[in-house]
């Protein structure tokens, strides 16, 4: 397994707007070397109950110890489907891509 693929993490803390509602503030904690694979069709309709986006699977050596985060890809945000997985001495986590973010 090739770990070839540098992705960013964004870890997203959510602050009070003062207007009763809350905003989500993303900043970069760390980038890593992982593999993406996509996931298959039968395994997104298992999942999400709909094949018609991008979802992939990320393994890395390093560890992923923040709660809420997501990982930049290509220019598109994703969000983790899981807690990370830490499995001997690799990482695994399945990623749904966000529609809003920005």
């Amino acid at each position: 397994m090739r770990f070839n693929t540098r992705v960013d993490l964004y870890e997203v803390s959510r602050v009070n707007d003062g207007q009763g509602g809350r905003i989500e503030n993303k900043s970069l904690y760390k980038s890593i070397y992982c593999n993406l694979s996509l996931l298959s069709l039968e395994k997104q309709i298992q999942l999400f109950g709909v094949a018609n986006h991008e979802s992939y699977n990320l393994t890395t050596i390093d560890t992923i110890d923040i709660d809420i985060f997501y990982v930049l890809i290509d220019g598109q945000y994703y969000k983790p489907t899981h807690k990370p997985k830490r499995i001997k001495n690799k990482t695994y986590v399945t990623l749904d891509r966000l529609e809003h973010a920005n």
